[in-house]
C-alpha cells in the first residue's frame, strides 16, 4: 500500500512539474513596462478564475511563457503608477491597434 501511495505521489508530482514547465517559441519583444501594464490589467480585471490572482504569480507564469526571465513586476508597477501624463500607454496602443484591425477587416469584407 505504501509503495502504491509513493508511486501515485511521484506520478502526480511529475504531472504537475511537466505542466508548470512551459516551453514557448514566442518571445516578448515590447518593453518590460508594457508587459507589466498587461499583467496588472489582467489581474485587476480578474480574468483568471474570476478572481485577482496577484501580479507576482501572473508575472512568473507569463514571463516563462514569453521567455522574459525574472522581472521585478512590483517595481515596474510602481513605475506605471507614478507616471504623470498617461498611465496606460501600452493598453491604449493595444486598443487602437485592435480598432484599426477591426475597421480594416470591415473594409475588406465589403
Amino acid at each position: 500500500m505504501l509503495s502504491d501511495y509513493i508511486t501515485k505521489s511521484i506520478e502526480s508530482l511529475n504531472a504537475k512539474t511537466d505542466a508548470s514547465v512551459i516551453k514557448s517559441e514566442f518571445t516578448w519583444t515590447a518593453p518590460v513596462t508594457a508587459f507589466a501594464e498587461l499583467i496588472v490589467a489582467l489581474d485587476a480585471y480578474a480574468v483568471f478564475n474570476n478572481t485577482p490572482i496577484g501580479i507576482g504569480k501572473l508575472s512568473i507564469f507569463f514571463s516563462s511563457l514569453f521567455n522574459l526571465g525574472h522581472i521585478n513586476i512590483h517595481k515596474k508597477y510602481e513605475e506605471i503608477r507614478i507616471r504623470k501624463k498617461n498611465r496606460t500607454v501600452f493598453l491604449d496602443a493595444l486598443k487602437l491597434s485592435l480598432m484599426r484591425k477591426l475597421d480594416l477587416d470591415d473594409e475588406n469584407a465589403l
